[in-house]
């Protein structure tokens, strides 16, 4: 990957591991935030915690790491930690993929199941080879406000008798863009020197296309995405975000950060 340039639209704490990767193999990154995180009131959690004492819930699952991260921001603030810990570990809780794993760990929170697959499909394809842990059971999960109702169908219809899904927080295109990043990618782009670029979530691919046609007057955008050599989705949500928009992308074995990096290494030395 020596002297290969790799976009890549997320930034915070999941950003570190990736660069550091990158730099150790010769590489350039460019890290590009597309969206922001408005968390919920954080009377949220006094509600999840009424909820799952109310309903007696056996299974609390968490599909990413940012729930984790906004649930016990909100409640530090409201002083529920010792409440929310204690709740949570008298129940199974399941965390898809090792980084949700690992934050729920960081609050001395126990996990009991992490799917095969990383994604939502794959929390249900768990439940489904494992029918007797959905029927007659009921689940709470907090999450995102852009999640569809895929996973309460589908757990629904698998048996469960409750699913109850609490919203902690909303994602919306992020409105101050820092031009110098943005204005470096487009240069970069536009000039084919490009070598990879990987999505990391459907709504980052949303918030992707409203930046670049909005603030950058790039009308053309799928073609000049069409001349990078390789496009990565992190999941099947993201890649099906892609692929409506006529954009062919690879989806990592793995549906994390590092299994796109792996996935870009062998694509970009093959």
């Amino acid at each position: 990957m020596n002297n290969k340039i790799i976009a890549l639209t997320t930034s915070g704490r999941s950003i570190k591991e990736f660069s550091d990767r990158v730099i150790s193999e010769g590489g350039r990154i460019i890290a590009l935030p597309t969206i922001e995180i408005v968390p919920n009131e954080p009377k949220v959690v006094e509600q999840i915690i009424q909820i799952i004492t109310l309903r007696d819930h056996d299974i609390c699952a968490f599909l990413s790491a940012n729930a984790v991260d906004i649930l016990f921001d909100l409640a530090y603030k409201t002083s529920q930690v010792k409440k929310l810990v204690s709740l949570l570990n008298s129940r199974m809780v399941i965390a898809i993929g090792p980084n949700t794993k690992k934050r729920l760990e960081e609050h001395k929170i126990r996990v009991s199941l992490v799917p095969q697959k990383y994604s939502t499909q794959g929390l249900i394809e768990m439940f489904v080879s494992n029918i007797n842990l959905a029927r007659g059971k009921s689940i709470i999960i907090p999450r995102s406000s852009e999640s569809d109702a895929l996973v309460k169908r589908s757990l629904l219809k698998l048996g469960m008798i409750a699913v109850d899904e609490v919203m902690l927080y909303n994602v919306k295109t992020l409105k101050a863009i820092d031009n110098n990043i943005w204005g470096k990618f487009v240069s970069v782009l536009t000039m084919r020197k490009l070598d990879c670029i990987i999505f990391t979530s459907s709504s980052s691919v949303r918030a992707f296309f409203e930046i670049i046609k909005t603030d950058y007057d790039l009308p053309n955008i799928e073609d000049e995405l069409s001349r990078v050599k390789t496009i990565i989705a992190i999941g099947p949500r993201t890649w099906q975000e892609l692929k409506g928009r006529g954009i062919r992308a690879s989806i990592a074995e793995i549906h994390t950060i590092i299994g796109a990096f792996e996935l870009a290494k062998k694509n970009l030395t093959a």
